[in-house]
């Protein structure tokens, strides 16, 4: 047939996808470790606290989320998201991720506070831990995974 090969059926082709798919996982954790510590650098958490307390519609328990953040970078930044890890010290185990972002400038060098409220889910019992957890036994890690500066550049995670 004019000396052209023709695949007709690859008996393994799942492994080699699963294989593929792994590889390429692997790639973009690494090149996202830098990254990572690129935003880290970048935005520095200051100090992060949770109060628990009612939700904001007045039923129900809720968290709010406090933290400090400084603007280490030589750029003003002009929005910022992250994800809060709310981990149980105890055990290691993250109950639950929770993103939170800002949209307010925050001017090279300087720093800021601010706060977000999160409903608790009665029904779950990782969201009940969050609420009822004194501070010293859960930790709260902060990831940032993106930054928008002023003048339009962006540093962000690659998307797995």
């Amino acid at each position: 047939l004019n000396n052209k090969w023709k695949i007709i059926g690859i008996s393994n082709l799942n492994q080699i996808l699963t294989a593929l798919g792994e590889i390429k996982q692997a790639k973009i954790r690494k090149q996202n470790k830098h990254i990572q510590q690129k935003l880290e650098k970048s935005l520095k958490l200051s100090s992060i606290q949770k109060s628990s307390g009612i939700s904001k519609w007045g039923v129900g328990e809720g968290v709010i989320i406090k933290a400090s953040f400084e603007n280490t970078s030589a750029k003003d930044i002009q929005e910022f998201h992250t994800v809060v890890d709310f981990i149980e010290t105890k055990t290691g185990n993250i109950l639950k991720s929770v993103s939170i972002s800002d949209k307010d400038t925050l001017a090279s060098g300087e720093s800021v506070e601010k706060s977000w409220p999160m409903t608790i889910n009665p029904l779950l019992a990782t969201e009940r831990k969050i609420y009822a957890l004194p501070k010293q036994e859960l930790e709260l890690k902060v990831r940032p995974t993106k930054i928008i500066f002023i003048d339009g550049s962006v540093m962000k995670l690659i998307k797995e």
